[in-house]
Order: structure tokens, then C-alpha cells, then sequence
């Protein structure tokens, strides 16, 4: 690793591992669950009695491991503007990590997460989120070939999540 590279992997880290940063991922976390577990009372209302899924969403924050693992893959150790203080690049880990929060809608039958995304989509154009984006765009397969129903989200538009729904 070059000089720079070591640079910027010591700034990434100190500023992840901060101890007040992570209580504030972790009140964004709890921002966003609240609101997914709005979602998730109108979903059991719409959904037939034989479509089951679990009454809240599992999370979780990205580990320091994980962390590290994502930012040597991805290359966001030269990608990522880490200029300036580390509340600066504590703003870039919020804005640019796409699953640095991660969420996941949990259903009984694998038929069931189409019919889950699609309820998403529905209730995201009632326009019942507050300060939420979601992007429905991405379409990733597992290695068997079958469908992951995952959505890219952002709060107040700087904090990046992802939402997996799973049988």
C-alpha cells in the first residue's frame, strides 16, 4: 500500500470507529426503522392471511471488519474525498457507504418477496416516508440465479441504507 493509501485507510478508520459517530449511526438507524415499521403495519393489512412475514425489521450497522473489507474492494480509500476534518469524512461515510445501515423485511416464502418489493414501491408512491429515498433501479442475482429484492435508500439525503427483503 502506498504512503497515501495508508493515509487515507487511517483517517476511514479513526473516523468509522469514532465512538460518538457510531452512537449517530445508530440514532439514524432508529430513525429509519421507526418509519419501516410503519410500512410494515400496512403491509400485514394488505397481504393475504396464507403471506407471512416477520413484524419487524432486523438490522444492523456495518462492522468494523466488514467496513474495512468494503472500502480495500471497492477502492473508497482513493474514491472517497477524505480531505478535511473527520466530521468531513464522517459525512462521506454517511453520503457514499450504500449499505453502511442495513435493513432486512423477513417473509416466510421466497414467492412472497416480489409481492413484499412491490408493496414497497406502492407504499414509497403514497408518499408516506419522511425524508426517505428509496431507488428501486438496482437488480442483483444470487449465485443460483434468482432475484435479491434490494433497495438503496437515503435519509434527509446524506445518510445511504439498504433494505433487503429475504425468505
Amino acid at each position: 500500500m502506498s504512503e497515501r493509501n495508508d493515509d487515507n485507510y487511517r483517517i476511514l478508520i479513526e473516523a468509522f470507529e469514532d465512538e460518538d459517530f457510531q452512537k449517530i449511526i445508530n440514532q439514524y438507524r432508529h430513525d429509519i426503522e421507526l418509519q419501516l415499521n410503519t410500512f410494515i403495519e400496512w403491509l400485514i393489512t394488505t397481504l393475504t392471511p396464507n403471506q407471512k412475514i416477520f413484524h419487524s425489521p432486523e438490522s444492523r450497522i456495518k462492522s468494523k471488519i466488514s467496513f474495512e473489507e468494503k472500502i480495500h474492494r471497492k477502492d473508497y480509500i482513493n474514491k472517497w474525498t477524505l480531505n478535511g476534518s473527520k466530521h468531513d469524512v464522517q459525512n462521506e461515510i454517511l453520503k457514499n457507504l450504500p449499505d453502511l445501515i442495513g435493513f432486512r423485511i423477513t417473509c416466510y416464502f421466497m414467492d412472497d418477496e416480489e409481492i413484499i418489493y412491490k408493496k414497497l414501491q406502492e407504499y414509497y408512491g403514497l408518499d408516506r416516508f419522511s425524508d426517505i429515498s428509496l431507488d428501486f433501479s438496482e437488480g442483483t442475482l444470487q449465485k443460483n440465479g434468482k432475484k435479491i429484492y434490494k433497495v438503496s435508500g437515503k435519509l434527509m439525503s446524506t445518510v445511504s441504507f439498504e433494505l433487503q427483503i429475504k425468505a
